[in-house]
């Protein structure tokens, strides 16, 4: 028993053994060539107007989309946007192909939805980037130019 604790003190003592200068190599791992992309909001309002019932609105908003990675300076993104409804006691204001659709409740004008919000080619070479298709601007601060909903 004696020896066995003797040889344990003598081991652990070489376990940390080394040079604090010791070069260590990490192997990089490749970038996947399709990258996901996934953005996912909840959002809850109340509204309460005279002569209508009260309303709560929870609502998802997601933004899901996938980017490829650059060839030959080429590269590609599809990101659709969507909006779900989690709680539905509201009105969503947008005609009887709406949902939820209760006349009776106080209206909170956000519907259920799908989209398509982003769709484009890009190319990035000689110190340029130029892309073509359906894109989300955002300008400065997005004071003007932007991508919010509420402008």
């Amino acid at each position: 028993m004696k020896n066995t604790a003797i040889f344990l003190l003598a081991t652990v003592s070489q376990l940390h053994a080394g040079s604090p200068d010791a070069e260590v190599t990490l192997v990089a791992q490749p970038e996947p060539w399709i990258k996901p992309l996934i953005d996912i909001r909840a959002r809850y309002e109340y509204a309460d107007v005279e002569g209508k019932d009260p309303s709560n609105a929870l609502t998802l908003r997601e933004r899901l989309g996938l980017k490829t990675q650059a060839w030959n300076g080429f590269s590609v993104l599809v990101e659709g946007e969507f909006t779900e409804v989690a709680g539905k006691d509201y009105h969503a204001n947008a005609g009887k192909d709406a949902y939820p659709f209760h006349p009776a409740d106080s209206t909170i004008a956000d519907p259920r939805n799908a989209e398509l919000n982003q769709a484009l080619l890009q190319y990035e070479g000689f110190d340029t980037i130029v892309k073509a298709g359906r894109q989300r601007l955002i300008y400065d601060n997005s004071a003007f130019i932007g991508n919010v909903g509420w402008r």
